[in-house]
């Protein structure tokens, strides 16, 4: 299984996503390989400093379209599952990554800008899914993955009972191109310091983090894994 996190914009959590669905994955014993797409690497610097007691997945860097089709290649057959996390914008590498996604995750903030920016993602999945029903090997892609994908869209850093919330739950619900996942992942201050600490929330044991770890494990089951 390949599984693609994705979103026009930065700073939407797809890596602390990506993180903690790998995390998720090693403490239910699946072998999983995360591949970081983005120039930043903060996947690879944030699975570095974990502490040594917490077990890491297989990790590379895939900064070039090249590099990352060779190793999706690679995955298709060898790998259980394997975690893109892929850069802000719609280049090549992000659609190297879509023609090979078993599933595509979409974390969104509620925000105008961010939800304007989820719309058009959407949009480019249907291009995307029509390129893989009609694909013919090349030498270059002489195999992707399976005709059909599924994508999910979720919402990331919430505050209860803002209209900006409920605005983002309504024009998600009312896409065909991406099942809308309602449980979302709360703002909370240990997300953003769970990188220094050197751990994932499933990793700390506090109220928030314990809390926000079972927001994880929710959403995580409710799109599959």
């Amino acid at each position: 299984m390949i599984v693609v996190f994705l979103n026009l914009k930065g700073g939407c959590g797809k890596s602390t996503s990506a993180i903690h669905l790998s995390r998720y994955l090693l403490k239910r014993n699946k072998p999983v390989t995360l591949l970081d797409a983005d120039p930043q690497q903060t996947s690879i610097d944030w699975i570095e400093g974990l502490r040594s007691v917490i077990p890491r997945p297989d990790y590379h860097g895939a900064k070039q379209p090249k590099t990352l089709r060779m190793q999706l290649s690679d995955c298709l057959n060898n790998s259980e599952v394997t975690i893109v996390d892929s850069p802000p914008g719609m280049g090549q590498i992000q659609r190297v990554a879509l023609l090979f996604a078993d599933v595509v995750m979409i974390p969104v903030q509620p925000s105008i800008p961010d939800l304007r920016a989820t719309l058009k993602l959407l949009k480019m999945l249907r291009l995307i899914r029509r390129t893989r029903r009609h694909f013919k090997p090349t030498a270059t892609f002489p195999a992707i993955g399976k005709p059909e994908f599924k994508a999910f869209t979720f919402l990331v850093r919430t505050v209860p009972n803002t209209l900006l919330v409920d605005k983002a739950r309504t024009v998600l619900r009312d896409r065909e191109e991406a099942y809308f996942l309602e449980l979302d992942i709360p703002q909370r201050q240990i997300l953003a310091d769970a990188m220094g600490i050197g751990a994932t929330v499933f990793d700390i044991n506090t109220q928030p983090a314990r809390q926000t770890a079972e927001s994880y494990r929710r959403l995580f089951e409710a799109a599959g894994f």
